[in-house]
Parts: structure tokens; C-alpha cells; sequence
């Protein structure tokens, strides 16, 4: 993965097949690590619509080729209302969900360059903290998250049998 060839656009609609191409891939990939995420038809093409038309769905390319994406908002995660620990700020921040690289490219440390644009999100917007989760079991994601500096505070829950681990990295503005 070369960096001088990385680009993170918003995603349109002419990009759903590339998306869902990608999802199924991360589904196969967790469904082979032996836990469940990402199920009964999770996430969806509708889901990635509704991020689109809410201009927070960004997709990576390398070299012009779509190996990832990512939702990436600065609104309230009602979930997180009910977190079984405690967050490091009260402050407002930015949530980044349904992100996954495409097969080819995992390995490479693809999410970093989510996690910095992310980053970058949230300082044009004044916010100084990120959160973010997964399952418990997602251990190639948690350790995506944590080497970017994101602190485990706790579970949150999605339902029945849908408990999260969730991390929030403070944001420190230069």
C-alpha cells in the first residue's frame, strides 16, 4: 500500500457494490475467527445509503481502487449512554462505526489512515474525542485501535448477545 497513493473521499451511491463487495469479505474474515459480528444482514446496503445521504460514509482508495470504508459521525451514540465503565471525557465527539478494509489490503495497517483522517475530522470541527467499538473477539481491530492510542472504557450494549467493547482516544490539539 503505497501512502503518496491513499485518498479518503466521501462515498456516493456508484460505490455500493464496491462497499458490499467489502463487507462480505469482513464478514467471511470474522465468521473464520470464530465469533459473531457484522450478521444477520449487517450491515446494510440500506445502512450504507442512509451513511451516504448523511455524507458521513468515506471510502479509501489506493491508486484509484476502493480498499475500505468507514462511517464516520459527530453525533450522540445513544448506546454509549449506557457504557458499564466510564468514558475518559464528557466532551462531544466524533463515533466512527461500520469500517472494514478490503482482504487484499489487510495487514498493511489500512485503518491507520482512517484513524488519522478521523482525527483530522474532529480538530476542523473542534471535537477532542473519538470513540469507537467492537467485539470482544475482534482481536485484529482492537489492536488496530489501540496502537492508535484509543483506551478501553468499558461494554456497551446493542441488544441482546450484541455487547461491544468501547474505546475513546482524547484528541490533544497542537
Amino acid at each position: 500500500m503505497d501512502n503518496e497513493l491513499i485518498e479518503i473521499v466521501l462515498a456516493n451511491k456508484s460505490n455500493l457494490e464496491e462497499i458490499m463487495v467489502i463487507v462480505k469479505q469482513a464478514q467471511d474474515f470474522i465468521k473464520s475467527q470464530g465469533f459473531e459480528q457484522w450478521t444477520n444482514g449487517y450491515p446494510s446496503r440500506e445502512q450504507f445509503e442512509k451513511d451516504i445521504d448523511k455524507s458521513s460514509c468515506y471510502i479509501m482508495k489506493n491508486d484509484g481502487i476502493i480498499v475500505g470504508f468507514m462511517t464516520l459521525l459527530f453525533e450522540e451514540e445513544k448506546a454509549y449512554d449506557a457504557l458499564e465503565g466510564e468514558w475518559i471525557t464528557n466532551l462531544p465527539y466524533g463515533v466512527i462505526h461500520r469500517s472494514a478494509i478490503a482482504e487484499s489490503f489487510r495487514g498493511h495497517h489500512a485503518l491507520r489512515f482512517f484513524f488519522e483522517f478521523a482525527q483530522s475530522q474532529a480538530i476542523e470541527r473542534n471535537i477532542e474525542s473519538l470513540r469507537i467499538d467492537t467485539h470482544e473477539k475482534n482481536i485484529p481491530m482492537r489492536k488496530s485501535i489501540e496502537s492508535f492510542g484509543f483506551v478501553y472504557c468499558g461494554t456497551v450494549s446493542y441488544g441482546p448477545n450484541q455487547q461491544r467493547v468501547a474505546y475513546e482516544k482524547k484528541i490533544k490539539f497542537s
